[in-house]
């Protein structure tokens, strides 16, 4: 039984000791770096306000900088890319056209419309202009309008609008 009130005894002290240490550290504090009543170190202040603008100054011109190249390097490297995209598309073999298709002619064959667009095999599908190309097909007066598609990577499809016969009329030796 004693045993057993010495260890609660014990305990007891040890629980009043951690909360002494407890308010000790809470009660202290740094006079240089704490505001008492109001009042402060000011000469510490100063101090460290100066050398905080003078640090600020030179950090602020360095990540201008910094910002700068990045910005600088970052466009350069979207440039870079943009354009090799580009060259890539235009030399590149897998952009070559292999099959070119017409869609709803018949008066007109096939053959006589691909040659019309003066659209060849194995030529790069980006580098011909489809207006151009439309305005070539439409010489022929049998067709009304011309729709022109570049189905990536190699195949062009054209979808041709032909003129219905409505009226025949008898001129020189054939018919209008």
């Amino acid at each position: 039984i004693n045993d057993n009130k010495n260890s609660k005894k014990k305990i007891k002290e040890r629980e009043k000791r951690i909360k002494q240490r407890k308010n000790e550290k809470e009660n202290q504090f740094d006079l240089d770096t704490e505001i008492v009543i109001g009042m402060t170190n000011k000469n510490n202040q100063k101090k460290l306000q100066e050398n905080q603008k003078r640090i600020s100054k030179k950090q602020a011109q360095i990540l201008k900088k910094k910002k700068k190249i990045k910005r600088i390097v970052k466009w350069t490297t979207l440039s870079l890319i943009i354009i090799g995209g580009i060259i890539f598309a235009l030399v590149s073999p897998i952009f070559n056209i292999k099959d070119i298709q017409v869609y709803n002619n018949e008066q007109i064959s096939t053959e006589t419309i691909i040659s019309l667009s003066q659209l060849k095999i194995d030529q790069n599908i980006f580098k011909f202009s489809v207006n151009k190309v439309k305005n070539e097909i439409k010489t022929n007066p049998y067709i009304e309008n011309v729709q022109i598609k570049r189905k990536i990577p190699n195949r062009i499809e054209i979808n041709v609008e032909e003129r219905q016969k409505k009226y025949n009329v008898q001129f020189l030796n054939g018919f209008a």
